[in-house]
């Protein structure tokens, strides 16, 4: 059964504590871990009581691994609750695009005609919205091995250099944190991107 508010299980959190520990000691990174204790009460009994331990109260984890690469630092944000984040510090970069999943607006934009960047593969265009400031830039850092795995994962956001990643390649979604060679997969297609931006 999953955890309050959670994707994992009390098993599968743990599964997924242990293999973030194993990465960071392989990458040669670190690990942190914080908990946020969330109080079930109303707020309005939040405010006249707020030292009665007599409540209903869950733990949420969130965990940070900085993995050191190519003399910067990969940050990686994960918690029970939302998509895990990848960022990287891009220097002197002038170049931004922003990879969404395509949106109902964005779909009803196309139909009055709006001009949509696409890149030619089907699958890809049908499943993200694309903007960026160079076409040319974006085509061809969108090479079919990143395409691929942008599609085999579910992305919130794919950004460099936008409005939400200012000087960041900044990369949020859902993969599966419970398979650790999933987890070397996706550092290592960051990796690859970043290579690509650099």
């Amino acid at each position: 059964m999953k955890r309050e508010l959670s994707r994992f299980s009390t098993d599968e959190l743990n599964e997924v504590i242990n293999n973030w520990e194993l990465i960071a000691k392989e990458y040669n990174g670190c690990l942190k871990i914080k908990k946020t204790t969330v109080d079930k009460r109303p707020l309005i009994i939040h405010a006249i009581n707020k030292v009665n331990k007599d409540h209903l109260a869950f733990d949420i984890f969130k965990l940070d691994v900085v993995i050191p690469y190519k003399g910067g630092q990969i940050l990686i944000r994960t918690n029970e609750v939302r998509p895990t984040l990848f960022e990287y510090l891009i220097k002197n970069n002038t170049y931004s695009f922003s990879i969404r999943n395509e949106e109902l607006f964005d779909k009803i934009t196309k139909l009055f005609g709006i001009y949509e960047l696409q890149v030619e593969d089907v699958a890809f265009d049908k499943k993200y919205f694309l903007e960026t400031n160079d076409v040319k830039y974006l085509q061809t850092f969108l090479d079919s091995k990143i395409r691929n795995w942008l599609t085999e994962n579910l992305v919130a956001y794919f950004d460099l250099n936008s409005e939400k990643a200012k000087n960041k390649l900044s990369l949020y979604f859902y993969f599966n944190e419970l398979n650790i060679e999933s987890i070397k997969h996706q550092i290592e297609m960051f990796k690859y991107c970043i290579e690509k931006v650099n």
